[in-house]
This record gives C-alpha cells, sequence and structure tokens, in this order.
C-alpha cells in the first residue's frame, strides 16, 4: 500500500508506441501528461497492478544484486565479498522500503548505478571505448526513471572517470574522451526526459508555488537529513519507522523546516522511507574506513592499489554527500543551493545515494578483511584477530550500553520527557521506547553473532567433528569448513543475519493488502462516477478519509476533481488563479465546473453560513464512509445549482493587456463568465469559416459537447452572431483546433482557460492535442524527441554489444 503515489495509477507511466501525450482532467484544471521514456518502469506499467507488485520490485532487487556483485568483482574484490555486497545492494532500505512510498521508478534506478559503475571501471582498465557506451546507456536510463536521483547518481559515475586523473595523470586523454562519451550518451538517451521535466517542474513553476527565495529555501531542505538519523545506519529504526507507523511512530527531525517551532502544537515531522543498509553493512563499512585511514587500526590488510585507490574515493564522496544530505542542518547546504535551478530542486536526503553506494562497496571491503582473517599462514594473524575482536568487541559493548540506557531508570527519562514535550500520546511515547529497546537489541544480537561467527571460524576443526544423521547435509556441513569454502560460508553467514534484519526492516514499511481495498467502491463514489469527467468535484482534503479516497478511488474511478492530496511544485498560473479565490470559493466553484462539493458533516455550518454558497446549494446528501456515532452519516455531498459547462457559449469578449487587471476582473462580482470571456490580446482576424451547414440561421445560441478525451474534444455549436467557446479547462498551446475544418488559435481566456472563436450559424469545433516540448522559441514533436532518445538508448546497447562480443571473439 502506498501512502504518496496512487498504485491503482501505475497507467500513467506505462510506455505506449508511439509515444504521445496526453491532457488529464483528472486533478485541478487539468495538466499536460508528457510521454515516459522508453525504459523497464515504463514497460512493466502496462502489467496489471498485482502483477507489477508481484514480480516487478523483487525482479529489480535481484538485477540490483549482480549488477553489483560485477562492479565489486571488478574492483578485484573475492566472489564472496562481492556476493555479500550484492546482497546488501538488493535488500538496502533505498529499494525494498521505499515502495512504501510509492515512488517506483526510483527503485528501477539502483541496477543501472551498478552497471554504469562497471563500465566506467572496466573502460579504464580496459582502455576500451564500448564500456563508456554502457556506462553513458546506464546514466541515461537514470534519469530518465528519476530525473533528480538519477542525477546525482550519474555525478558519482562521471567522479569514477575523472578520479583516476589524479594517479595516473598520463591516463587523462584516454578518460577524458571515455567521459565525454558517457556523458554524451547519457544527455541524448535522457534528452526527452529532461525536456519534460524542464517543461514540467522547472519553466513557470515553482516549489509550492512560493516566489520568495528564503521560504523556497525552506521547502528545497524541508526533506534534510538528520545528523541524529545517520545512528540508523547502524540501529534501524533507533528513531521509528515512518510517521504514518501507529507500533514505532518515526520522532526524526526529517520533513521539519529550517525554522520548526519548537512546540506541541508544530507539525512533527514527515518521514516515510529509510535509506539503512543494516547493522553489520555498517560495522563492516566502518571496520574498511580504518583500513584506508592511515595507521591500519584494525590490522594489515590485502588491497590492491586499484582497491586502497577506489576506497578512499568512494570514502570521500560517500561522507561528503553524507553532509549535504543534513540540509539545513549545516550551511555547506547553502552554498549549493545559490547554484542555477538548485531552488527548484528538493529534498537533500537524496545525496543519500552517493552514500549507500559507498556504504556498500565499504562493507565488502570489511568483508574482504574478514577472509584474510581466516588463513591462519597470514603473518601477524593474531595481531589482526585480537584487534578485530577489539574492534567488533568495542561495537558490541557500545550497542549494550546503549540499551541498558535507554530504559527507563536512565536516558530514557530523558527521551519520555522529550517525546512528552513533542506533545506524542502516551501509547505513542511506550510504542516508541518499544521500538528503541527492540532495534538496540537487534543490533546487539548481531554484532554479538558477527563476534561468535568469527571465532568459530577461526578454529573450524571443533566444528568439523560434529556428525549430522543426514548423509547430503553431513557432507555439505564438511564441505563448508573446509579452508576453500570457509569465505563463502563466512559471505553467507554474514548475509543471511543482514537479510534478516533488513527483510524485518522492510516489514515496518510493507504492509500487504488487497489491491481492491485501494480501488473498492462505495455509494458516494458510485454517485461521483456516474457524473463523468465534464463535471468537477470539490473536496475537503485535509479529511484524512477524503485524501485517502482522492489518492486512489477517486483515479481509479476516474472521478475529476478540482483538488489533490498532495503537490509540492504548482504551476505558476494554476497556483496564482487557485489563490486568487482562497476566500472566494463559491466564485472558484462556478468558474472551475464544480458541481458536487464533498465535505465531512462538522463542515456543513460553514458551507451555510456563506451567502454566496448557501444560495447555490441545491441539495445535501448525507454518506456514511466511517463509523459514527447514533448511525449518522459521516459525510455530506452537496450538489450546485449553477456552473459553468465543461463548454460554454459566451457572445462576447473583453480585452485587458495586463495580468494583474485581468485578476482583478476575475473577481469583480460585477463580471458575468457566461457573457464575456476575458482575452490579454485580440482574437486575431481570419478570414470567416463558413457554417458547417453553409446557413447563418440558428435562432439560439447553443453547444453540445460531443466527444471529450485526454486527445480529442469534439463540439457542435449554434450562434445567431457568432461569439467563443469557453472550455473550463487549463489553458494548453498543444491543443491544435479546427472549426469547420479551418485551422483556428487557441485564445487563452479568463486568465488560463481556453476558448475558440465561432462564426454566426452551425459550427463543429474539433481539438487534437498533439503534445510538443516547448524550449525558447523551439516546439519539439515530443513523439520524435522521445524515438529519438529511445533509439539512441537501443542503439547504444547493441553498438556496444556487438564491438565486445567481436572484441571477445578475436581474442579467443
Amino acid at each position: 500500500m502506498s501512502i504518496d503515489v496512487d498504485p491503482s495509477n501505475l497507467w500513467k507511466n506505462a510506455y505506449h508506441f508511439p509515444p504521445q501525450g496526453s491532457f488529464l482532467v483528472l486533478n485541478w484544471l487539468g495538466v499536460a501528461n508528457l510521454p515516459p521514456p522508453l525504459n523497464p518502469f515504463a514497460l512493466a506499467a502496462n502489467l496489471p497492478p498485482w502483477l507489477f507488485f508481484t514480480i516487478y520490485t523483487p525482479v529489480v532487487a535481484t538485477l540490483a544484486l549482480l549488477a553489483m556483485a560485477v562492479f565489486l568483482r571488478e574492483l578485484e574484490l573475492p566472489r564472496p565479498a562481492a556476493l555479500f555486497g550484492g546482497v546488501i545492494y538488493a535488500w538496502q532500505g533505498d529499494i525494498l522500503p521505499f515502495v512504501f512510498p510509492g515512488h517506483y521508478a526510483y527503485i528501477s534506478t539502483w541496477p543501472f548505478f551498478a552497471m554504469a559503475a562497471w563500465g566506467a571501471l572496466r573502460a579504464q582498465r580496459t582502455r576500451h571505448w564500448a564500456y563508456a557506451l554502457i556506462s553513458g546507456a546506464s546514466c541515461g536510463l537514470m534519469v530518465g526513471l528519476q530525473p533528480d536521483r538519477g542525477s546525482i547518481a550519474s555525478l558519482l559515475i562521471a567522479i569514477l572517470y575523472a578520479a583516476p586523473i589524479l594517479r595516473w595523470p598520463r591516463e587523462w586523454p584516454m578518460n577524458v574522451r571515455h567521459l565525454a562519451l558517457c556523458a554524451g550518451v547519457a544527455l541524448l538517451v535522457a534528452l526527452a526526459a529532461l525536456l519534460a521535466l524542464f517543461q514540467s517542474y522547472i519553466v513557470g513553476v515553482k516549489l509550492g508555488g512560493e516566489g520568495n527565495r528564503e521560504e523556497t529555501y525552506k521547502l528545497v531542505t524541508q526533506y534534510s537529513y538528520g545528523p541524529e538519523d545517520t545512528l540508523t545506519y547502524l540501529v534501524p529504526g533507533l528513531l521509528g519507522w515512518h510517521s504514518n507507523n501507529a507500533n514505532g511512530p518515526y520522532w526524526g527531525s526529517i520533513g521539519r523546516t529550517v525554522d520548526w517551532p519548537k512546540s506541541s502544537t508544530s507539525t512533527r515531522n514527515l518521514n516515510l522511507a529509510i535509506s539503512t543498509t543494516g547493522t553489520l553493512s555498517a560495522v563492516l563499512a566502518l571496520m574498511a574506513t580504518c583500513l584506508l585511514l592511515p595507521g591500519r587500526l584494525v590490522g594489515p590488510d590485502r588491497m590492491t592499489d586499484q582497491q586502497r585507490f577506489y576506497g578512499r574515493v568512494f570514502l570521500v564522496f560517500g561522507l561528503v554527500a553524507l553532509v549535504l544530505s543534513w540540509g539545513w542542518h549545516t550551511p555547506l547546504y547553502r552554498l549549493l543551493f545559490e547554484l542555477p535551478l538548485m531552488d527548484k530542486w528538493r529534498n537533500p536526503l537524496k545525496w543519500l545515494e552517493w552514500t549507500n553506494f559507498a556504504l556498500v562497496v565499504l562493507s565488502a571491503y570489511g568483508v574482504q578483511h574478514l577472509m584474510v582473517s581466516l588463513e591462519a599462514s597470514v603473518p601477524e594473524i593474531k595481531i589482526m584477530r585480537r584487534r578485530l575482536m577489539w574492534f567488533i568487541g568495542g561495537m558490541t559493548a557500545l550497542f549494550g550500553i546503549s540499551l541498558i540506557c535507554s530504559s527507563n531508570y536512565l536516558l530514557g527519562i530523558v527521551l519520555m520527557a522529550r517525546l512528552q514535550a513533542m506533545d506524542y500520546e502516551p501509547a505513542a511515547i511506550a510504542n516508541i521506547l518499544s521500538t528503541v529497546h527492540m532495534s538496540l537489541l537487534v543490533a546487539l544480537v548481531l554484532t554479538t553473532s558477527l563476534w561468535v561467527l568469527l571465532i568459530v571460524l577461526w578454529q573450524p576443526e571443533r566444528l568439523r567433528e560434529w556428525t549430522l544423521d543426514n548423509p547430503l547435509l553431513h557432507r555439505l556441513w564438511q564441505k563448508m569448513l573446509t579452508s576453500e569454502y570457509l569465505p563463502l560460508t563466512l559471505a553467507l553467514a554474514l548475509s543471511a543475519l543482514s537479510v534478516a534484519q533488513l527483510q524485518w526492516v522492510a516489514g515496518q514499511f510493507i504492509g500487504a493488502v488487497q489491491l481492491n481495498t485501494l480501488t473498492q467502491t462505495n455509494p458516494l463514489l458510485e454517485e461521483l462516477k456516474t457524473e463523468g469527467n465534464q463535471v468537477r468535484v470539490s473536496v475537503a482534503p485535509q479529511d484524512p478519509v477524503l485524501n485517502v479516497l482522492l489518492q486512489n478511488q477517486f483515479n481509479a474511478e476516474n472521478i475529476s476533481c478540482l483538488d489533490i492530496s498532495a503537490a509540492s511544485r504548482l504551476p505558476d498560473d494554476l497556483h496564482t488563479f487557485l489563490k486568487l479565490f482562497d476566500d472566494n470559493h463559491a466564485r472558484l466553484w462556478l468558474l472551475a465546473g464544480v458541481k458536487n462539493v464533498v465535505v465531512p458533516q462538522e463542515f456543513m455550518p460553514q458551507l451555510q453560513h456563506n451567502p454566496d454558497i448557501a444560495a447555490n446549494i441545491a441539495h445535501a446528501d448525507g454518506y456514511t464512509l466511517i463509523p459514527t456515532l447514533n448511525n449518522m452519516p459521516s459525510h455530506a455531498l452537496v450538489q450546485m445549482r449553477d456552473y459553468l459547462a465543461k463548454a460554454t457559449f459566451v457572445p462576447q469578449a473583453e480585452v485587458i493587456s495586463t495580468d494583474d487587471a485581468l485578476l482583478k476582473r476575475l473577481e469583480d462580482q460585477a463580471w458575468n463568465p457566461r457573457e464575456t470571456v476575458l482575452l490579454k490580446s485580440p482574437a486575431p482576424e481570419s478570414s470567416p469559416h463558413p457554417s458547417s451547414n453553409g446557413t447563418a440561421s440558428s435562432t439560439t445560441d447553443q453547444v453540445e459537447l460531443t466527444t471529450y478525451t485526454a486527445r480529442e474534444i469534439e463540439i457542435e455549436a449554434q450562434s445567431t452572431k457568432g461569439g467563443y467557446v469557453l472550455i473550463n479547462d487549463h489553458y494548453d498551446p498543444d491543443w491544435e483546433v479546427k472549426v469547420n475544418g479551418s485551422s483556428v488559435p487557441l485564445l487563452r481566456a479568463d486568465y488560463l482557460l481556453r476558448a475558440v472563436a465561432i462564426p454566426a450559424g452551425a459550427s463543429t469545433i474539433t481539438m487534437h492535442y498533439v503534445a510538443h516540448y516547448h524550449m525558447a522559441r523551439l516546439n519539439l514533436p515530443v513523439e520524435m524527441i522521445n524515438n529519438f532518445s529511445d533509439g539512441t538508448m537501443i542503439a547504444a546497447w547493441m553498438i556496444a554489444g556487438v564491438v565486445l562480443w567481436r572484441r571477445k571473439r578475436l581474442t579467443a
């Protein structure tokens, strides 16, 4: 069950050929839905939802495991260490628990992240350009799947190309060529996605509709990773799970703004995901850090020069990314915010993309070091083992002391006081303390298990003396404990322990429910569904019940609603239009064609005491959506008497040259939207279009909407003197309009609605949506650009595959 994205609405992300855009009117006054580029997620979105959720995510996780294992092998790590790294990579918080908030495309980037990194290292080692081609195609796919996170991941790939120049200066021409090829291919593959990003989220769009730069900074950094949240890498669950988890509510600082008021009435936080890689992975990464720093605190190692160099690269940039993820908690992010476009880029915690990748790599380094400690013939083996015991024993002691201190008799008292100050209920405080204790206990058990596991595997002779009754199991047991297979036994045991913890973590975020519970209907929905999408409904999204309906069932039932459950980015014109009527909902509902309003019953007095709304109420019906006392209806469906139809004939126009004057006129109660359309510039004069029947003999002005879809609109109109047909949907220049077979301009009316000028007599108006990417003064057809990007990606994979296959045959 997703909390942030409608699971039944995957079809919006599905890939179709040829790629075409559509205009969706399910929320607001409609917005453009540009076609997704070709990628695995867009293909999988064509599956039935139940098949998508039961198949796609496990497949992606498996591919991520394999890709990461291959990359770690390229770093010359032994197979068992690479296997462990792949398992952690596939089970990390950013893949499986991230199903809960519902940003499924993000999950899909992780296999390509590892594949792009593999291509970068492989190109450096073999000096062959085909691997840079693979790396570029992978980066392009990541950006196409998730532009912000994909771009962050691609920056790390660029660092993997550029960093070797510092160590091997003579190699810079080759590295620069490979980096240029990778970046060029990535840009072409992601071209369609980047154009869509700029058009939908950057140009003419502000975060939360906010124009003040300081307020924008607060919105940009709202989802900053709290420095205390870093501890959840070592102890997942230490600060709770997510904000909607009743058994372990999140009580950290993610979701707060820089000026968050520390009072019982302020919003505490909002956290819906977790980025942990688990206790053992974090402990092993710390061990590898000690090896990479001067002094080798945990003993001699067997790192190659390449491993040591790239280990330090990942260590440095992983730490840098961690600090950047802290956002407003440090002054560093203020400098980043000053860079171009960073006022459009939200959520500093996305920088954990680098941190997680680096942690997985370093944890694999840690496993390699433990494998060395299994070899009794290694010089100074006693010193190495003793230092490892001190290190792991120290971590175990730390968790044990923390568990004791978190009891109600020590630091637990301080924690309880803090939670009470944050206005948590006693039951929630008890659940939080229980989660803290359980999280520390699990971390303690894992490090203790690691300590015991090493002691046992350092002396496997005693285990070999065990006899199992089953001959097959006995032979397997004996083989596992031979010196040849001890490293694999260690890696599998560590993987099993880690997966047990990460499965427990994922279970806090993924609660399986029947899909029909998110799409099930009720009498209220049935009533709204019969209206079709030619009228709108307005709801009170602050009501939890209506918010869930708006998030799920409204989309599933194709119910057109003026409101939306959550939106971080609003087009400027829509924001201005909606904000204009904050205190005049009656006027907004009239212009937007709102026929029905759904509110909780306790909201009804507010509607009835507003004279403009009350005068327009035809009737109100009660519906029980949640149990109530005395079986009284919990919600009301209010029907409006007067509202603009989807298509309305307006006889005349008024030209207003400035936006401010036009907005002021919209609020003027003397203005009648059925009598006059408001235009910013006069309708261009054109040759008269004869009526469809060749006469102008209609006796009344009337409009009939015969076709209304996401790409096609057809209207039959009759007019005695000519005029305008107003469509109360958001203006979009990509609607191509014809009146009686002749092309005419689409007019922007009433600030952001659409209008078409028609002659006297009978007219047939057809509107066809042909989406374009608007860049500067260029209008680029989305079908052409998307086909170009998709073709580039396919060509890159095919060329690289053929070239490397021929190269392998020649060297065989």
